[in-house]
């Protein structure tokens, strides 16, 4: 896959040198603290028939800077926080693991369900995530996940695609309305005590 990066700073906007990254599965960049991105990257697939994939962080340039696995930061799949300089990823079992990019501590945040999509707010407390595992009749609950004990609560359901606030008061989603049709809505979301 050719990655095209462009410099916003410039007036007008350039395009970098071209990027060729084997094996990217990843529809987006997920931006991180100093010029860092971070993409997906396909290992193999299982006995399972399940894809295993990690996260490669790279700097502006292009370098890989460090390897990441078990992870998945495509789109809705994983999310950054600036303030903890946390990264969020989805897992092989389609759990969510967070790893601190300065102490490289790696730490489980949800595991015993099927993380549909997520996003976490700015300062690395909250999450927010829809569940395959809970949905019935094809409806995707939501819940705001207290990362630093584990507590849940259920906010929504027909849910995708969450995105907090950056109060973090509220979470903005896509909700599915039939197999057709989708709107926008807003919810009010805390950090679960």
């Amino acid at each position: 896959t050719i990655l095209f990066p462009y410099i916003l700073t410039t007036s007008p906007i350039t395009a970098s040198p071209h990027l060729t990254r084997l094996g990217l599965l990843s529809n987006r960049a997920l931006w991180l603290n100093n010029d860092q991105y971070a993409l997906t990257i396909f290992d193999s697939t299982g006995a399972d028939l399940v894809d295993y994939d990690h996260v490669t962080i790279y700097d502006a340039a292009g370098d890989s800077l460090r390897a990441i696995p078990n992870g998945d930061v495509s789109f809705s799949a994983g999310a950054f926080s600036p303030v903890s300089n946390q990264i969020f990823m989805r897992t092989h079992a389609k759990g969510i693991d967070c790893v601190n990019l300065t102490t490289g501590v790696r730490t489980s945040v949800v595991t015993n369900d099927t993380v549909n999509s997520m996003d976490v707010s700015s300062d690395g407390t909250l999450l927010v995530y829809s569940s395959d595992v809970a949905s019935t009749n094809g409806t995707l609950p939501a819940y705001a996940v207290n990362v630093a004990n584990g507590h849940t609560k259920l906010i929504a359901s027909n849910v995708i695609i969450p995105k907090i606030s950056p109060n973090a008061d509220r979470v903005a989603c896509i909700n599915i309305v039939d197999g057709n049709n989708t709107n926008i809505l807003v919810y009010p979301v805390a950090t679960p005590p």
